[in-house]
């Protein structure tokens, strides 16, 4: 499985987000109850959120997203970047494998 970032961006579009923060959270548990998700954080200083998601291609990330009610109603827009998580099995990416996952 692999890992991907995934960066959402306000749109500034005027369109309330009342009424659908709920769904978008309901949403958002849903697919961290199944593991999709393992991370999901709001950003302090400026709109926007991130999410970590398990996937095995950048389109199965896509099709979530596709199911979001933010991203239905253009609230935000995203960047997807496949990530490679650095921990103590691959020494913190030190060393000639960088760009493989473990």
């Amino acid at each position: 499985m692999n890992k991907f970032l995934v960066n959402y961006k306000s749109t500034n579009n005027n369109m309330s987000k009342k009424g659908l923060v709920k769904k978008h959270v309901d949403y958002i548990k849903s697919l961290y109850k199944n593991k999709t998700i393992t991370f999901a954080a709001v950003f302090k200083s400026k709109p926007g959120a991130m999410l970590i998601f398990n996937a095995s291609s950048y389109e199965e990330v896509e099709n979530f997203l596709q199911q979001d009610p933010f991203i239905e109603k253009n609230i935000y827009e995203y960047v997807i970047e496949e990530i490679i998580e650095g921990n103590e099995d691959n020494n913190f990416l030190l060393g000639k494998n960088k760009t493989k996952s473990s």
